[in-house]
């Protein structure tokens, strides 16, 4: 199964189109050939059953029909994700999920805040590290049940993990900064 996280979709599709094929798996040619992908900008190998993908797929489209910034999710066939690019401000695709936990948490925060005035007892509840814990331990589905109690566990901290963390941190800056110098 592939999950594909990250493709420019072409903006105007009046305009001819030059598709380019060489990362292109078969089964996204024909999106290729009807100018919906510009460009496959990388794959993601996600290695989830197929029941976990249709289930984020379809949490992608609640949240950016309640009005949550996601990227925008175009279709989703045969495991195959069509959605926004997410960028930064070079235009490269940005980063994976090294900031998912902050934003996650920081939107609970703001929901919790808004709601707090028609439910006041959502003040004292835990959704967004409830939630955050859920997904990390591969636990979280669209039929998880919410109890707005978290308590973080408590484990050493594994400094090989922290500094392996630091080291990868670092080589993206490297190859970060080479590519904008053109050095690729």
């Amino acid at each position: 199964m592939v999950f594909l996280r990250c493709c420019r979709v072409k903006a105007d599709v009046s305009q001819p189109h030059k598709p380019r094929h060489e990362n292109t798996l078969p089964s996204l040619l024909p999106l290729v050939e009807e100018g919906l992908i510009d460009t496959v900008v990388c794959q993601l190998m996600s290695g989830k059953e197929p029941a976990w993908q249709s289930a984020e797929v379809d949490a992608l489209y609640r949240l950016a029909a309640a009005g949550v910034r996601v990227p925008t999710p175009y279709q989703f066939i045969d495991g195959v994700l069509l959605m926004d690019l997410v960028a930064d401000a070079d235009g490269d695709a940005a980063a994976g999920n090294n900031h998912a936990q902050r934003m996650l948490l920081r939107d609970v925060t703001k929901l919790k805040d808004f709601s707090r005035q028609f439910a006041p007892e959502l003040l004292s509840t835990d959704f967004g590290p409830e939630v955050w814990s859920l997904y990390e331990r591969g636990l979280l589905t669209q039929d998880s049940v919410l109890t707005g109690h978290f308590k973080p566990p408590h484990k050493p901290v594994n400094l090989g993990d922290v500094m392996r963390d630091i080291d990868e941190a670092k080589d993206e800056e490297v190859a970060k900064r080479l590519r904008m110098q053109g050095g690729e």
